[in-house]
């Protein structure tokens, strides 16, 4: 089956003949809103409130380093607003001079690229003035990548996924010019050709890549979920000879971009949201549209090997929460410690990791093992029993609370002793401290959860280890700094 892109500038011959944008240059060639009112509202006051909505509910975890792209989906809003919310939430308030819009096109088949030739696209929000100097140098380097108004201006019904990406970036940026760039057939060479043009023409602006693209389409709910496992997977490895293989309408896009963001510095590649059409109240589950938020970004942890010193795909953390619960499950029946095998690599790697319940919100249970001396795998399944029968805080968890119960785990980095309090980084860093024979232990999501400044953090570390409040002040109080990637159930859903 051909499959088809769109970059940002989208369908609909303008009638706009005399507008002007801000530097009093007649705008002649606006691209008019298509969707509005089917796809989101039509509205301007009602579309910004509910793109605010969607954006302020999304808690994705945070990126410490420059974003270069986003994947967002492009259903209606009522479906994948919620998604989407998660990667427009990560550059709400940044400033980027120039967005690149790549998406496919379901309403045109045509060869190569497309390159908007107009001067804007509206949205009930406002007019977004196309980066014509841009535009055009993208489209003078191949042959395949060109000026035209195909797939963006389009007759009878409009194309979408360009456009439902616009009151987003409005919302989010504020000011900013665009390109749109529409894929007309999603081969390897036109793709691989517009990421490594999109790489050397933006390398050194201050420029944003948003694919968008929607994943699986009608499966059922949990064969949607197996399909799109394979594209969550090949995102985050960042793998270009696979991501076109994956079903998404907006393969093509995504390779441009991961292609594109890896010749602009990124180095790292991250799942923020999943869900499925079946997950909103008027879904159902029989036949749902998969979609996915991401974001490739220059981690500079990275550059010299990660904190923790590894990190966790997606698929990794799935496994490590389905152990934790199994192993807790097992306990619950009288069964012995399964002897697992793992499925991943990294779940051989001795590390330090700590397991907690959440019951309706509340804590239930954390135990954690510090030094690492048992393989991650092996670890998981100890403090899955520790926290669910051994914290000595609770009553041991019951075969009635087990399936309300959410788990959370936390994969330590080695600790580091600090030297002064200003070392530490409030919500990155879990801190330790010791005197003598006291001590305590924050993870680096309480002081999130809790919203707790530094001066907070440190009273409550020292009320952990059975000190005075001001104990972290003393003479012969040792500090020790340590990161960790946390994931839980609910992030994953």
């Amino acid at each position: 089956m051909k499959k088809f892109i769109i970059i940002l500038i989208a369908a609909a011959i303008s009638a706009a003949c005399g507008q002007e944008n801000k530097t009093g240059e007649p705008m002649n060639n606006i691209r008019k809103p298509a969707v509005a009112g089917m796809f989101y509202p039509g509205d301007r006051k009602t579309l910004e409130t509910e793109v605010k909505d969607y954006i302020n509910k999304a808690k994705p975890e945070e990126i410490a380093g420059r974003i270069t792209g986003i994947v967002a989906p492009h259903a209606g809003y009522v479906f994948s607003g919620p998604v989407a919310g998660y990667a427009y939430k990560l550059i709400t308030g940044k400033k980027y001079e120039t967005v690149v819009v790549i998406s496919p096109s379901h309403q045109d088949f045509f060869r190569g690229c497309s390159v908007f030739d107009g001067d804007g696209y509206e949205t009930p929000i406002g007019i977004i003035k196309v980066d014509k100097e841009t535009a055009k140098s993208i489209a003078n380097k191949v042959e395949n990548i060109y000026l035209s108004s195909k797939g963006h201006h389009i007759r009878g019904v409009g194309e979408h996924s360009l456009e439902v990406q616009l009151p987003f970036l409005q919302v989010a940026l504020g000011d900013f010019q665009i390109v749109p760039i529409v894929i007309g057939d999603q081969t390897e060479e036109n793709c691989r050709a517009l990421g490594n043009v999109l790489g050397e023409v933006l390398k050194d602006k201050n420029a944003l890549i948003v694919a968008s693209s929607d994943l699986s389409h009608y499966h059922s709910y949990e064969k949607a979920q197996k399909i799109d496992q394979e594209a969550v997977d090949c995102f985050e490895k960042g793998d270009l000879k696979n991501i076109l293989k994956c079903e998404a309408c907006g393969s093509g896009p995504i390779y441009a971009m991961l292609l594109a963001s890896q010749k602009m510095g990124a180095n790292k590649n991250k799942i923020l949201k999943y869900a499925t059409s079946g997950d909103v109240p008027e879904g159902e589950k029989g036949r749902v549209v998969g979609y996915m938020s991401g974001v490739s970004y220059e981690d500079n942890k990275k550059k010299s090997g990660s904190e923790v010193g590894f990190d966790l795909t997606m698929e990794e953390k799935k496994e490590l929460l389905a152990l934790a619960r199994a192993t807790i499950s097992d306990h619950l029946e009288g069964k012995e410690l399964a002897d697992y095998k793992p499925k991943h690599e990294i779940m051989s790697k001795k590390c330090g990791a700590f397991v907690t319940l959440h019951k309706e919100g509340e804590l239930r249970g954390c135990i954690g093992q510090i030094v690492p001396m048992d393989m991650l795998y092996k670890t998981i399944q100890n403090m899955a029993v520790a926290a669910a029968f051994e914290d000595p805080r609770f009553n041991v968890l019951t075969k009635s609370e087990y399936p309300s119960i959410d788990l959370e785990i936390s994969v330590l980095s080695p600790f580091e002793k600090i030297k002064n309090i200003g070392e530490i980084e409030v919500g990155k860093h879990g801190l330790m401290i010791s005197k003598n024979m006291y001590h305590g232990l924050l993870l680096p999501q309480v002081a999130t959860e809790y919203g707790w400044d530094l001066e907070t953090l440190l009273k409550h570390l020292c009320r952990k280890a059975g000190l005075g409040d001001n104990a972290y002040k003393e003479p012969g109080i040792e500090i020790l700094k340590f990161t960790a990637i946390v994931f839980g159930e609910k992030d994953l859903k």
